[in-house]
């Protein structure tokens, strides 16, 4: 009998070994973690779950669900500062919940993970073999282990601290955005199923990106790179290597043998040499802002559509040609002195803009051509095309132009050239004319307007003539030519604030003194008045009599009720009335001396002013202008002390002149700093300052509704605010002290991430 008992129990326990886990009481998922906010308080946390607690099985320790104010939803009150979550939870999202720590026990259930905007230092999610998203951004989490978790697809951690990550652990995984982070080095290896990868802004030197099959976008902005390589990735199509130049350590790139390749942006490197094979897919590529004297693409890709070479170091000839498929091309901001183009038939956007050509011509090029950006050059001869819509050539030498065959013209820019007539006629499809500081009166402005094409009252053109106030604007445009114009509906526009432009009028300016100490001169003729247009600018020549200074001086227009304006600081104004110049001299006058120590700007506050320093009416208000140089400083220097006849004048930089004044001002080195040239590399106080903001930086109010406030920064350190995908939508210098704003009012509700040098800051906005 005793034989058959222990018989029976040791069958029965064989049986229950072949019974369903949950019929032997399975071991439950338990999500635990600590909060930062303190039990019971008014103070609430987000905890979404799906199932809810109450249902299939889960239930919740440490936080009761409770009706927000006015019944305005729910939300998690907290008791106890560990909060223990017991079930099946397949989905759990903890985003705003001010976690510190958080840990996972047989969590083979969880499919969807969001810890978002928390303060948590690790993440632990050994055994999740069921977990496919991750989202983990905005938080403290410098390390993640992602042991077994073979069904992931997504990882969301932009805005960390993250430094490690098993990444190899995800077999399965296909998109991994972990953007503004810490990451130094980072393994791919194994990642078959890889189809996006951003590590934006990171601290990644070095990257291989190798052997990943299904591979299509790649983004390492950002990163101090010094090498990078592709090689075995078929279906590769996107590349990104976005850099701001003055930190970039990438100095060559080269892209072999990527078959499915369309799209390349290296704007913003040192790269002075690349190599581009093999590419047969390449439709764009951005190489602005780098260091390239050449480049080769025909090895590369017949099927080029865009190219950007803008802001490189090419320099004399450059010739474009054999690009079959090239629609767009630019390299403004180099030194070339001669480009010539041939072939390309389909190159519709030429870019030329800021180089030193004397002379262009595009007869050679196939295409249309529709659109010529050619301004800022030294450009006195163009041959143009007669397929021309829009042509840009501002601020060249051209004294004429043929525009004869331009029929399909639309618009033109001819603003500050050498032109002293333009013609028109026969481009009727011209509705927008730029011609500005140039050298158009009289006859030849008439015949400029003569030429332009009628339009009908619904249609109307503009004709930018003039940029009033600008002492280099040689056109007139009066106000009968304006009248001509306007018979043709065509509106006559004012540059300077792009305005409609009444037209000049003659106006007559007298002058006289008070009194005697000597005399005046308008624009520099001797004579009692003068006549000039409206906008033209008058110089008024002071000429003291030995021991007098000029008192007064002032501009009075014609009409009961008018205003003086002052020119005594200025000694010039714009004309737009008939008027008097009257001018008062003193023989009470004193001298002021300006000194200078240290490198700096130190000069009184009006030009006329600077120029008559010995002879200064005593009793005048002297306004003091003190400040660094940028051109001769390092921007290490500040005004330590400005000081009139000894008194200390630093604050309102003004003094009233009663004596005979002598003014210093004394330039020096920051008081909170010491020369960065002596005793410590540069990359040591480029580290220490990383360390010193981590601890430093402060923003409030945080959440913010309208303007956040940044402090602790290094003073003028680069301040830019993200989105959670890593896209930059606000930027901000911090002053000498470290101390900026950010005006997030027109920004959507949400979490961000502030960039304070290196430093990322977490961001809430809320409305």
């Amino acid at each position: 009998m005793k034989f058959r008992i222990v018989t029976l129990i040791s069958l029965l326990a064989f049986m229950g070994a072949l019974l369903p886990n949950h019929a032997q009481g399975q071991k439950q998922q338990v999500i635990k973690f600590r909060t930062q906010v303190k039990p019971n308080s008014d103070e609430r946390i987000n905890l979404v779950m799906t199932p809810m607690p109450g249902g299939d099985g889960v239930k919740i320790e440490g936080a009761e669900l409770v009706t927000l104010p006015g019944g305005e939803g729910q939300a998690w009150k907290v008791t106890n500062n560990w909060i223990t979550i017991t079930g099946p939870v397949t989905k759990f999202d903890c985003n705003l919940s001010a976690i510190d720590s958080i840990t996972f026990e047989n969590p083979e259930s969880l499919q969807e993970l969001i810890v978002e905007t928390n303060k948590m230092g690790v993440l632990n999610l050994t055994g999740m073999k069921a977990l496919t998203y991750l989202g983990a951004s905005a938080t403290d989490v410098r390390e993640i282990d992602l042991t077994g978790c073979t069904s992931l697809k997504q990882i969301h951690c932009n805005g960390s601290k993250l430094i490690k990550i098993n990444l190899t652990a995800a077999t399965n995984v296909e998109r991994v955005s972990l953007t503004l982070s810490s990451l130094r080095d980072i393994d791919l290896k194994g990642l078959n199923k890889l189809r996006e990868l951003d590590l934006n802004n990171n601290a990644l030197s070095r990257i291989d990106i190798k052997e990943l099959p299904e591979l299509q976008s790649v983004v390492l902005s950002s990163n101090p790179l010094e090498a990078v390589s592709f090689s075995f990735c078929p279906k590769l199509e996107s590349i990104s290597i976005k850099h701001n130049k003055k930190d970039s350590k990438l100095t060559s790139f080269a892209a072999v043998d990527l078959p499915k390749l369309r799209e390349i942006n290296l704007y913003g490197n040192k790269i002075s040499t690349i190599k581009l094979e093999d590419l047969p897919e390449l439709s764009e590529i951005n190489l602005e802002n780098n260091s390239l004297t050449a480049v080769d693409f025909s090895k590369c890709s017949q099927s080029l559509t865009e190219v950007g070479l803008g802001s490189n170091k090419f320099t004399g000839e450059f010739e474009l040609k054999g690009l079959e498929s090239l629609n767009k091309f630019t390299i403004e901001n180099n030194k070339l002195t001669s480009f010539k183009v041939t072939g390309c038939p389909r190159l519709s956007t030429l870019g030329v803009q800021k180089n030193e050509l004397t002379s262009l011509d595009l007869t050679s090029c196939e295409g249309d051509l529709d659109n010529v950006y050619a301004s800022e050059n030294k450009l006195s001869s163009i041959k143009l095309l007669g397929t021309h819509k829009n042509l840009y050539l501002n601020d060249n030498q051209l004294s004429s132009i043929d525009l004869s065959g331009c029929t399909s013209l639309e618009s033109i820019e001819l603003g500050n050239n050498k032109l002293t007539s333009l013609d028109l006629k026969g481009l009727n499809a011209l509705y927008e004319v730029n011609v500005y500081k140039n050298s158009i009166q009289g006859e030849n402005m008439k015949k400029l307007i003569a030429s332009l094409a009628a339009k009908e009252s619904f249609s109307t053109g503009s004709l930018y003539a003039v940029q009033t106030r600008d002492p280099e604007e040689h056109n007139l445009c009066t106000s009968d030519d304006v009248k001509a114009a306007k018979e043709k509906n065509w509106s006559i526009l004012d540059r300077r604030d792009y305005s409609n432009y009444e037209g000049a009028f003659l106006r007559t300016i007298k002058c006289r003194t008070e009194g005697n100490g000597g005399s005046i001169k308008l624009n520099n003729q001797d004579a009692a008045s003068i006549q000039v247009y409206t906008d033209t600018r008058v110089d008024v020549t002071i000429t003291p009599d030995a021991g007098y200074g000029l008192k007064t001086l002032g501009f009075t227009p014609t009409g009961e009720g008018a205003t003086t304006e002052d020119l005594f600081k200025t000694g010039t104004f714009w004309v737009s009335k008939d008027g008097e110049v009257a001018a008062s001299f003193t023989n009470d006058i004193c001298k002021v001396k300006l000194k200078r120590e240290g490198h700096g700007i130190l000069m009184l506050d009006g030009d006329r002013l600077n120029q008559d320093l010995e002879r200064l009416p005593r009793g005048t208000k002297i306004q003091v202008i003190a400040k660094i140089d940028p051109k001769e400083t390092d921007g290490e220097r500040e005004l330590q002390s400005l000081r009139a006849n000894g008194k200390n004048i630093k604050g309102n930089k003004e003094f009233i002149l009663n004596e005979d004044t002598e003014v210093v001002a004394k330039f020096d080195w920051l008081l909170d700093s010491k020369d960065p040239y002596e005793g410590e590399t540069w990359e040591s106080n480029f580290t220490k300052e990383i360390v010193r903001d981590d601890v430093n930086v402060v923003l409030f109010p945080n959440p913010a509704r309208a303007e956040v406030f940044v402090e602790g920064a290094s003073k003028e350190a680069t301040i830019d605010l993200y989105t959670l995908d890593g896209v930059r939508v606000l930027s901000s210098v911090a002053d000498l002290s470290g101390r900026a704003s950010l005006n997030v009012d027109g920004l959507t509700e949400g979490i961000y991430v502030v960039l304070v040098g290196n430093v990322s800051k977490r961001l809430i906005v809320r409305h």
